[in-house]
């Protein structure tokens, strides 16, 4: 998986009662797409994959031209014991909720892979990073960049 170039990470817009804003998200994507940048990040670090259902994983693809991105936590008993290893330094009431929460939320790279194709993803390329996180590609269609 190597990308060359500057890949924004947009976030995705939220109506008021926490289903995704689409048509935004659509009207964001268009507007980037304007820029000099070499891609965007779509539910990506920015932290809200792990809270979409299947049809709204779906419905990201769609808005998508070419692929969706993601940069996210993996889920794993290492990985929790780490995070409850270090509450004590977090000075954060939030960050001591949210950490585990976020690590308890988030997926496998096989759970990660299996929704993505089942979104309809012609292709699913994943690699793992230092931290426990991981980098997928799923392609709209068949990868021809």
């Amino acid at each position: 998986m190597l990308l060359e170039g500057v890949f924004a990470a947009i976030p995705t817009p939220f109506q008021p009662d926490g289903r995704p804003h689409w048509h935004n998200l659509e009207r964001n994507v268009e507007r980037y797409c304007r820029s000099p940048l070499a891609g965007l990040v779509v539910l990506g670090s920015t932290g809200e994959a792990v809270m979409l259902n299947d049809e709204e994983t779906r419905e990201a693809l769609r808005v998508a031209r070419y692929a969706v991105l993601v940069n996210d936590l993996i889920r794993s008993s290492l990985h929790l014991a780490l995070i409850y290893a270090g509450i004590p330094l977090y000075r954060s009431r939030l960050t001591r909720h949210d950490a585990p929460a976020s690590v308890k939320r988030a997926y496998t790279l096989d759970e990660m892979n299996k929704m993505l194709r089942q979104a309809g993803a012609a292709d699913v390329e994943t690699e793992t990073y230092f931290l426990l996180r991981m980098g997928v590609i799923a392609w709209k269609h068949p990868n021809t960049i």
